[in-house]
């Protein structure tokens, strides 16, 4: 075409280009709609099911400095990047999407960014640790008394439903108060920020629901 010197076809050429442009925006809205909100609970789910299984590991080989037990944290700390990863891609999709004033987006900011201080406390909790003390609250009993939005099979996330209640802190804390310090500060800290995760995805599950009012944390 170049070779006819026909400056028409170039013109011909960009009308084509924005009619194909536009039949497939229109398809893609009209008979495939996929909008990035109802893709993205599942990408949290899943950074949320990333970061369970790393506090699992993390709990199962606390104290354990051996170098399968290294391997094994190092590949669920990468699963954790890339669900991480995808999630805030995804959110990112989400507020490209979105109309100024459409809804708030905060407790999904919050999620997203204490999801990665999780991430981050999980790698300090499977730092070596100091003996423990006899009969007092383990890791284990941590994870499975004071942490339920870890032990959920299933997060309600993927389905923008709020997680079950959380339990009272001061309970948990009471029992990890015999631990060393460092231990305790650890567990403290992640207790802390699970509270914080749990109240976001509380907070956006209920945000399209009229007259539902998320209460401030105390």
């Amino acid at each position: 075409e170049a070779g006819l010197g026909d400056g028409r076809l170039a013109g011909v050429r960009i009308v084509n280009a924005l009619l194909g442009g536009g039949l497939a925006l229109l398809g893609a809205r009209l008979l495939w709609p996929s909008p990035e909100s109802d893709r993205l609970p599942t990408y949290l789910a899943s950074a949320l099911r990333a970061n369970r299984d790393y506090l699992r590991a993390g709990v199962e080989l606390f104290g354990d400095r051996s170098e399968s037990a290294s391997r094994v944290l190092r590949a669920a700390r990468r699963e954790v990047g890339l669900a991480a990863a995808n999630a805030e891609a995804s959110f990112q999709r989400l507020l490209a999407e979105k109309s100024p004033g459409a809804g708030d987006v905060s407790p999904v900011m919050t999620f997203l960014v204490y999801s990665r201080r999780l991430t981050a406390s999980i790698a300090a909790l499977s730092t070596p640790p100091p003996p423990l003390p006899t009969r007092v609250l383990t890791p284990q009993e941590f994870l499975s008394n004071g942490a339920p939005l870890m032990t959920t099979r299933d997060p309600p996330v993927a389905e923008r439903r709020p997680p079950a209640g959380f339990p009272p802190l001061e309970q948990t804390e009471a029992a990890i108060a015999a631990l060393p310090p460092t231990v305790r500060a650890r567990l403290t800290r992640l207790l802390r920020q699970i509270e914080t995760l749990h109240d976001a995805l509380r907070r956006w599950a209920i945000a399209d629901r009229p007259h539902a009012r998320a209460p401030e944390l105390t």
